[in-house]
């Protein structure tokens, strides 16, 4: 069961480099730009209160509950085609919201317990055998599976090492390392491809993908999984998996191809990308 499309807010930052909030200067009119309420930064206390107040939002009109084994609900309100349960990828999103609420002055320690019953939910999505992996969709007894995305995987891994900072806890550390010989079978060896390497989407024979955000990911746990080890294994794969997004992907300064193709020799135009159902 492949995932459902959506537009990914990640291939616009692989595309722009940066993503800008407020509205330039030069667009705005003379009054605003000389209003001193505009000026003024917006206090730590006010992003502490609207992060409270989206994650409560979450967790009343999403989240199912422990007698629904800690999962979420797809949309709000569910939606005739909706599974049981969300898909993997919304459901890290609520992981990893769980983990950044913990570092909130004052009410922090407050969210411990929901950071930690998310990665203890997030292992229902795990499937093991010769190819494991995260499934996009809850494998049984909960789902029907879903095939193994590796973006879906290298994000997961990395809100596990997030987890590991925030706590110390060493089995987030360590879940982080499973993830690395998921997305290491993800690097296409094909050295008659035009710029070969780059690391497929998903984990399926059907797959036509080599994506810049997958790669990239991937080279981030590296990295990450180096500075927290130094094993070397992993600084070699994160500098031959950046090599390969840097190399072939990167088509001016701050601006990268989203994919390459499988089996053409060319790259297709930086843009939103959206799978088939």
């Amino acid at each position: 069961m492949p995932r459902p499309l959506f537009t990914r807010a990640a291939i616009s930052v692989v595309c722009a480099g940066l993503l800008w909030t407020a509205t330039p200067a030069h667009a705005e009119g003379p009054a605003h730009a000389a209003s001193p309420e505009r000026a003024r930064p917006v206090s730590s206390a006010v992003w502490a209160d609207r992060a409270t107040r989206a994650y409560d939002a979450l967790q009343h009109h999403l989240y199912e509950g422990p007698a629904q084994h800690g999962l979420y609900l797809e949309h709000t309100p569910r939606q005739a085609n909706d599974p049981a349960h969300s898909y993997l990828w919304p459901f890290r999103e609520a992981a990893q919201a769980a983990v950044d609420m913990q570092h909130l002055p004052r009410t922090g320690s407050s969210y411990r317990d929901d950071a930690a019953e998310r990665f203890d939910t997030a292992e229902l999505y795990l499937t093991a055998g010769t190819r494991p992996g995260y499934e996009s969709y809850l494998p049984a007894p909960l789902g029907a599976g879903g095939d193994i995305y590796y973006d879906d995987n290298a994000v997961v891994a990395l809100s596990q090492l997030d987890q590991y900072e925030a706590t110390g806890d060493r089995r987030f550390l360590e879940r982080a390392e499973r993830v690395v010989p998921v997305v290491s079978r993800a690097w296409d060896g094909d050295g008659a491809k035009s710029c070969p390497g780059g690391m497929d989407w998903y984990d399926s024979p059907n797959n036509t993908i080599r994506a810049t955000n997958v790669t990239a990911l991937s080279a981030q746990l590296a990295a990450r999984l180096y500075e927290h080890t130094r094993d070397r294994a992993y600084l070699a794969k994160a500098e031959q998996w950046y090599g390969w997004v840097y190399s072939c992907m990167r088509k001016a300064p701050g601006l990268y191809s989203t994919t390459a193709a499988t089996t053409a020799a060319s790259t297709r135009p930086c843009g939103p990308t959206t799978r088939a159902p």
